[in-house]
């Protein structure tokens, strides 16, 4: 018998592509069921009852949903629908103005067939209009009851007992109704809900993994110590979008030379941070395998071996990264920088550089930061083939170096929701004290985020010359 009514209840849901729609398709078959073996019921009650002209009605009326098993699974789920919850209310006007009129209490169906379009549509411009037609209806009911003679005519006796069915099929119907949506409502929750759980275990199993990612990608920036060590005059800032990141920066010493770079990868979170590490590599390798020194060579190496390393796969792969590198003798204090669409900034009380390069100003109370401009050209496989420009710079004590990636000024905020830019971010390091310059640019850079997502990773380094 369970078996039975399980078939009964997922007739044609098979063929529905729609949840919401094979939740209705179960609840139409059910109330469908339901209604024809009430009908049926319903029509030996009442022959039995001695109302002899409501029987084969009844009959008739069960004929109808009966048809829906025989030959609705050839149409559309729409079709269905709609036939589902205007042929009622039309069967309650005929019932009840044609066949047994005044008295009877066919008119107050119009309960039940009121709730259907609300039960099997979501939105008001697909139930609204069979509401308003069961509204219609009713009154058209009320009108013409009192106008035409009905097919039936029962005695008072038979209109009583008729009522009484009536009424307790109306109320049967409406529990049925509510029953069968709310059971369908409850298996709809329990259905989200283990989705929920299974997204959930998901979400935590991906987090976990990126965790241990972000823990190797850790593991391969120069640690606090050798920070410490090597980059005591410095700072860096480094905010990853995600839990691993795109963006990267780099440090190393040969021969009493001072490397330094702020990189920032093909996209952010995981593809970024799987770019970030062939590009970190591929540094190491320029410097350490291939013994290059100058910074412009060091780019073009491993330009090379980026775009070495991704021709092996069968698709064509773009990735590569932007960055600025620096090579600080700090002997003399001689800066060598190479760029790859992220600048140099310098900021120094000399209104003039002493540099082969050509660069631009801006001054706030006697102090300048000057900006040399990179080669238009990315790191990795790129459609502009122009050499990395190498650039020399005599500094002085006290001079400041910055290298950023574009996470910072292109973060939006403040009151308008705007990017940050880099003006502003120019303006704001020429009017901070070095010394406190990395919290105020870090407290900064969160109020004017405040609530927003950050867009971006955010990497930038500062050095002083002393």
């Amino acid at each position: 018998m369970i078996n039975l009514w399980h078939k009964i209840v997922n007739y044609n849901v098979d063929n529905i592509v729609q949840e919401w729609d094979k939740r209705n398709m179960r609840l139409m078959n059910s109330l469908i069921f339901l209604l024809s073996v009430v009908s049926i019921t319903f029509s030996f009650v009442s022959y039995s009852a001695g109302i002899k002209g409501s029987a084969p009605l009844a009959f008739v009326i069960a004929l109808l949903p009966i048809s829906h098993f025989l030959f609705f699974y050839r149409f559309n789920i729409i079709f269905i629908k709609v036939y589902f919850c205007f042929i009622p209310p039309l069967l309650t006007f005929l019932l009840a103005v044609f066949f047994i009129g005044e008295g009877g209490g066919d008119k107050y169906y119009l309960l039940n067939t009121l709730i259907l379009p609300l039960v099997v549509f979501k939105k008001k411009r697909e139930y609204l209009p069979i509401v308003v037609i069961n509204i219609i209806i009713f009154f058209l009911i009320e009108y013409f009851q009192n106008k035409i003679d009905p097919y039936f005519k029962l005695n008072s006796q038979d209109l009583f007992y008729y009522f009484l069915l009536t009424s307790f099929l109306i109320f049967a119907l409406s529990y049925l109704i509510i029953s069968l949506f709310k059971k369908e409502i409850f298996s709809f929750q329990r259905t989200i809900n283990n989705q929920r759980k299974a997204l959930d275990e998901k979400n935590n199993e991906i987090v976990d993994s990126l965790i241990y990612a972000k823990g190797i990608q850790e593991a391969i920036l120069p640690s606090q110590l050798y920070l410490k060590t090597l980059f005591e005059n410095g700072f860096i800032i480094y905010l990853p979008k995600d839990i691993v990141a795109g963006d990267f920066y780099w440090i190393e010493e040969s021969n009493n030379n001072l490397y330094f770079a702020a990189a920032d990868c093909t996209g952010h979170g995981v593809p970024g941070a799987m770019v970030s590490l062939v590009c970190e590599k591929a540094l190491d390798q320029s410097l350490r395998e291939h013994h290059l020194t100058d910074v412009n060579d060091i780019l073009e190496k491993t330009s090379e071996l980026i775009s070495a390393t991704f021709s092996k796969s069968e698709r064509e792969i773009k990735d590569g990264m932007d960055i600025s590198i620096c090579c600080l003798n700090q002997q003399n204090n001689t800066l060598q920088y190479s760029g790859a669409n992220n600048p140099l900034w310098i900021i120094s009380r000399n209104e003039t550089l002493q540099t082969d390069a050509e660069y631009k100003s801006i001054e706030t109370d006697g102090v300048y930061l000057h900006e040399i401009k990179a080669t238009k050209r990315s790191v990795g496989n790129s459609y502009s083939k122009e050499p990395f420009a190498l650039h020399s710079i005599q500094l002085e004590v006290g001079d400041k170096i910055i290298l950023l990636t574009d996470g910072y000024p292109d973060q939006f905020g403040g009151e308008k929701g705007k990017k940050f830019k880099y003006l502003p971010l120019k303006k704001l390091i020429l009017q901070s004290n070095y010394n406190d310059l990395k919290s105020v640019l870090e407290v900064e850079f969160n109020n004017w985020k405040d609530d927003l997502e950050q867009v971006d990773d955010v990497c930038l380094i500062g050095y002083e010359i002393k």
